[in-house]
């Protein structure tokens, strides 16, 4: 059987918002990926944070410009959250691209 943490152990993990911990990362490694080289990269990493945060936590970590530049290559993968996430989109002036 595991030992329990030890408070001094571990809190960093515990005081982790859920959607941080369903995608297994730190909110250091998350900043990394959202600025990586590979613009699609960045759109999946911000798709499975879209998909799994609510739009406080997402707009914590990525601003409403990236996603909006980002967003056609983002939609296709918000699956039931494509909805509520394209309403906001469009509230703030909708994509900056056109589609491809």
């Amino acid at each position: 059987m595991p030992e329990p943490t030890s408070p001094a152990r571990g809190t960093e993990a515990d005081d982790r918002p859920d959607f941080l911990k369903e995608l297994g990362l730190t909110p250091a490694a998350l900043r990394q990926l959202l600025d990586h080289d590979d613009g699609d990269v960045r759109a999946h990493v911000m798709a499975r944070l879209m998909r799994l945060a609510e739009p406080d936590g997402v707009l914590a970590f990525v601003d409403q410009e990236t996603i909006r530049e980002h967003w056609f290559r983002i939609e296709h993968q918000l699956g039931d959250r494509r909805g509520p996430w394209a309403g906001l989109v469009d509230g703030w002036g909708g994509p900056t691209q056109q589609r491809r």
